[in-house]
């Protein structure tokens, strides 16, 4: 199964081995992606909508939540620590229930 955080995550990876410039090209790619998804029409499964969201019936706040938890780990990866917090505050006011977003809130990088 693809997890749509994979990139953040190799990002990551890409950082802590010293690989900077490589770390930005890759999540700055992901980034432009992730904002077009988030103002992205839904399309039901398997394209712009992740599949188990087209059983909920506020689809479009969750994919808005989706793709803002998605950004604020990109930006707080790429140095933007304000505007990351901003963005995981507003996925988590769109949909409560984003349990990474509350996760990373109080345990990651949100101290």
């Amino acid at each position: 199964m693809y997890l749509r955080e994979l990139p953040f995550y190799r990002a990551s990876s890409l950082k802590h081995l010293g690989r900077r410039s490589e770390m930005t090209a890759s999540l700055s790619e992901n980034l432009r992606k992730w904002r077009h998804g988030l103002n992205g029409r839904n399309d039901g499964f398997f394209t712009v909508t992740p599949f188990l969201y087209s059983f909920i019936k506020n689809q479009d706040k969750v994919r808005r939540a989706h793709y803002l938890w998605l950004i604020s780990l990109a930006e707080y990866t790429l140095g933007d620590a304000e505007k990351a917090i901003s963005d995981l505050e507003e996925s988590i006011d769109c949909y409560g229930n984003n349990f990474y977003a509350k996760y990373f809130k109080k345990y990651g990088f949100c101290e």
